[in-house]
């Protein structure tokens, strides 16, 4: 119904396009708006509504266009009253019949175009819900086959492991075989080596009493050694002790040597410090007198100018001996 609906829809397009193409250039919009109903309404049984018109025609505004169909609708009324006159009639008769037929035609259109209208939508819905349907139906085929494709890698690597397993199962069965026979030698030699185990647990039983034995010998024997070890142990103290207090008693008299030493060394430091002193002082006066003596050299020479000026030249004195006290 809604592909129907489409088909009338593009043929009245085409023919009101057509129809409006033929019009003289100077066609006014009221003769477009006209000739647009005409077609609709007549042709195609579509209600000449003003959006419808104005959709067709792509011209003026809806108020406009409601004008001009206003004009339309009384001209087709009275197209419709001259086609219902009949001679027999009366002419009031004639005139009210054509007009209710006309408003009954209108209306009836009109009717038809709501149910339509309704129709319409209810099948836009259904393809609106069917075309959603449809894409998640779409969008479910694409992952139902991406799950298909998923599964089948899935199934392939999962055979492939299969077949590895399997292989490696039978790899692993006569591995197995082979270590079964390897734990049957094993279990043989570890029945022998237990034989030889408890032999040898017999054997090292009889020896470690034999050597517990001889220990028990060794033990009295190293007892009366430890005694006789004792006993040296003893007189080596004793011994010992007696050294140490002789080298106790040797020690304290080198200590009193060593206080007696002592005192000496501190009697000669003072008595050398008593020398040193005494040595200052007659270092002291020693200058001192060589001070005086060449003052009184001084003082001769002094003498013996004065005494040449006023007396005749003497003989010649001997000259004084310098003395020092070195």
């Amino acid at each position: 119904m809604q592909e129907n609906s489409t088909v009338n829809s593009a043929q009245a397009l085409a023919a009101v396009s057509a129809a409006l193409d033929s019009l003289p250039g100077g066609a006014t919009r009221q003769e477009k708006t006209k000739l647009a109903a005409k077609i609709l309404f007549l042709d195609f049984g579509i209600y000449p509504s003003a959006k419808v018109v104005r959709e067709f025609t792509g011209q003026g505004s809806l108020t406009d266009i409601s004008r001009d169909l206003q004009h339309f609708w009384d001209e087709f009324r009275k197209h419709m009253r001259m086609k219902l006159e009949v001679p027999e009639a009366p002419e009031a008769l004639r005139a009210t019949f054509g007009e209710a037929l006309g408003k009954l035609w209108a209306l009836s259109c009109e009717h038809a175009d709501k149910r339509l209208e309704i129709f319409r939508r209810e099948c836009q819905e259904q393809v609106d819900a069917a075309q959603i349907a449809l894409e998640a139906a779409c969008s479910s085929r694409t992952e139902a086959w991406a799950q298909v494709d998923t599964h089948k890698a899935q199934l392939a690597v999962m055979q492939e492991r299969l077949d590895a397993a399997e292989k490696r199962a039978e790899a692993q069965a006569a591995e197995i075989g082979g270590l079964e026979a390897q734990v049957e030698g094993w279990k043989r030699q570890a029945e022998a080596d237990a034989a030889a185990r408890k032999q040898s647990e017999e054997k090292f039983m009889a020896e470690l009493e034999n050597e517990r034995i001889e220990r028990r010998t060794d033990a009295k024997r190293f007892e009366g050694e430890i005694n006789f070890a004792k006993r040296q142990i003893e007189a080596a103290r004793q011994v010992e002790k007696d050294v140490r207090e002789q080298l106790q008693a040797e020690k304290n008299s080198k200590d009193i040597e060593l206080a007696t030493y002592r005192q000496r060394m501190n009697k000669a430091e003072e008595s050398v410090v008593a020398l040193r002193a005494e040595n200052a002082e007659v270092i002291s006066q020693k200058g001192w007198l060589e001070k005086k003596v060449e003052e009184l050299q001084e003082r001769v020479k002094e003498l013996a100018k004065a005494g040449s000026a006023k007396a005749p030249r003497a003989p010649r004195r001997a000259a004084l001996k310098r003395t020092t006290l070195r």
